[in-house]
């Protein structure tokens, strides 16, 4: 029994010590408590926190700007072999980096979906240290209107062991529709938003690693593509081909 969750479900990465412990002592038909874990990836629509974001970015790099002019004008001094780096470092803070937030429903323009599936009892500690390959997910929007970014969030379920079954089963969950839990949900921005319609696809491929110099944070590796839904056709062939709105990759963080 252990509450190891984190931010993202999988941020301090107290799971590892969790799974050594089952591999070690957990006896034949006992039970993990919690049993079961799923991460999901919801789409956002507007949201007051992801614009605060792009203009602090923005300003930043304005502030930025007006610094290296006085340096120059007052000391003739040329910082601009800094500018790269400084800029890269904005950007990772206000836009690559997760926000906690409790969200509701409406903040939402279309249903989570399963990125991540645990069964305690046989996840490896290989599989969280040293993926191999992407998760995924496939998220449909159910109305129009700007997608600003996502959200992830997770749900830990009490079910016991296939030997060892609880009576009644319980679901500890952070999903938005429900009262503010600690963990909150983790707020991620895109930038610029995207232009939704209804039934649209958002296909997301996602990496979740660790960060280098601190392996309890996490740094999520991602590629998306965005698609318009299917249009009506007399050509049954049109009719399932869906068109390709915008492809791309980004790197995020939780800190």
């Amino acid at each position: 029994i252990s509450e190891w969750m984190g931010y993202l479900l999988l941020r301090e990465s107290m799971l590892d010590s969790v799974l050594v412990a089952r591999d070690r002592f957990l006896k034949p038909g006992g039970a993990m408590f919690p049993s079961h874990a799923t991460l999901y990836l919801a789409p956002v629509g507007q949201h007051k926190g992801l614009k605060d974001k792009w203009t602090t970015f923005k300003g930043e790099k304005q502030h930025w700007a007006s610094f290296a002019a006085d340096m120059q004008n007052w000391y003739e001094t040329d910082f601009s072999c800094m500018e790269q780096e400084f800029l890269l470092e904005q950007r990772k803070y206000y836009l690559q980096t997760g926000a906690f937030v409790n969200l509701t429903p409406k903040n939402l323009t279309g249903p989570g979906r399963p990125l991540l599936e645990m069964d305690l009892h046989t996840v490896s500690l290989d599989e969280l240290q040293n993926p191999t390959e992407p998760l995924r997910c496939s998220i449909r929007i159910t109305r129009d209107g700007p997608i600003e970014g996502f959200t992830g969030y997770f749900d830990t379920f009490f079910r016991g062991s296939q030997s060892s079954p609880v009576e009644q089963e319980v679901t500890l969950t952070t999903a938005p529709h429900i009262p503010a839990t600690h963990w909150g949900q983790q707020l991620f921005g895109f930038f610029p938003p995207l232009q939704g319609e209804k039934d649209d696809t958002l296909e997301c491929e996602v990496f979740i690693k660790r960060q280098e110099h601190n392996h309890r944070l996490l740094k999520l590796q991602c590629s998306f593509a965005h698609y318009a839904a299917a249009k009506a056709s007399a050509d049954a062939e049109a009719c399932r081909q869906r068109v390709l709105k915008r492809e791309w990759k980004e790197t995020y963080y939780v800190d």
